[in-house]
């Protein structure tokens, strides 16, 4: 099972920008330009999860694969 996150499925803005916050190397490496990024999630397996249904959200641990490209 696997998805696709980028601009469309987020409904904002993802690009290198925005993962400065949470990955602070990226911008020792591409330096402080703002490209889009995509980043393709494989999900392997899934050992424990929680509904907060007030909130429409879902906490999961799982064991995933991710790739993350930078666009140009």
């Amino acid at each position: 099972m696997g998805f696709i996150i980028d601009n469309t499925t987020l409904g904002t803005t993802f690009d290198l920008e925005t993962l400065n916050y949470a990955l602070p190397g990226l911008f020792k490496h591409y330096g402080y330009v703002d490209k889009e990024c995509i980043a393709n999630v494989t999900v392997n397996s899934v050992t424990d999860f929680v509904v907060y249904p007030e909130e429409g959200l879902l906490g999961v641990v799982a064991d995933a694969d991710c790739s993350l490209y930078v666009k140009n």
